[in-house]
């Protein structure tokens, strides 16, 4: 199967390394072909919010779930833009779905669609979107449920975000190796490494970081995330201590 390309006249691209966002960028794919020429994806905090178009308004008011292949990427983008897209739920098809699991070589679009046997126009917004369309629709191989079913059912699951504050530099490739990823305070969140789980797997995390990571009682961060702020930078609003022993 192939998806029709779309077609859109092309804009002058920066050359020099740096962002350039225009005033008269009329959508995201405008923008978003800007920021992927510059490589620089702190120009999204440079981002002026404005009001929704009436349409997008009328859709995303009416609208359940977001649903975005890279919802980490795609939901600081849009709530930059439009305010209106903090009070969703979102959900990530990439990242959301054990992908490996049902036999396919990786997570990112293409390599998702080759494993479905299919093609699209890569690197155009409406292409990606009914791209995603098409496998959501999709059973799941050797199960008979679609893979938008199983999006669903984890995006409905709180998870818990642990931070390893302080943790011991020598045991970083542990932690990597664990799944952990480093954040470089920048964004208001501790530095540090932290994790994403279930939240019914919370207690098991947080003694391993007990027993193998500090080797001791400590007081250790974490937070309940649910789809309404899962992928935001707003995930640190606030915390919750949880004590040893507790």
């Amino acid at each position: 199967m192939r998806f029709p390309p779309t077609t859109k006249g092309q804009d002058t691209l920066p050359t020099d390394g740096q962002a350039v966002i225009p005033h008269h960028a009329a959508d995201l794919d405008d923008m978003a072909r800007q920021l992927e020429a510059s490589g620089n994806y702190r120009v999204l905090r440079r981002l002026v919010p404005r009001p929704p178009t009436p349409f997008l308004a009328r859709t995303a008011g009416k609208t359940g779930i977001i649903i975005a292949h890279n919802a980490s990427f795609d939901r600081g983008f849009a709530e930059r833009a439009w305010p209106i897209f903090e009070h969703k739920h979102w959900a990530c098809s990439m990242t959301e779905i054990d992908w490996k699991q049902f036999g396919f070589a990786g997570t990112k679009l293409e390599y998702l669609l080759a494993g479905a046997a299919l093609f699209h126009g890569a690197h155009r917004a409406i292409d990606d979107c009914h791209a995603v369309l098409e496998l959501l629709a999709r059973p799941l191989p050797g199960t008979p449920s679609r893979a938008l079913a199983k999006l669903l059912e984890h995006a409905r699951r709180p998870t818990a975000r642990i931070y390893a504050q302080d943790s011991p530099y020598d045991l970083k490739h542990v932690l990597k190796a664990r799944r952990y990823r480093w954040n470089d305070g920048s964004d208001g969140r501790p530095r540090s490494w932290y994790v994403d789980v279930d939240v019914d797997n919370r207690d098991a995390e947080l003694e391993f970081l007990r027993q193998e990571i500090y080797q001791r009682d400590v007081v250790i961060e974490w937070r309940e995330i649910t789809a309404l702020e899962r992928f935001s930078s707003r995930v640190y609003t606030s915390l919750y201590n949880l004590w040893p022993n507790f």
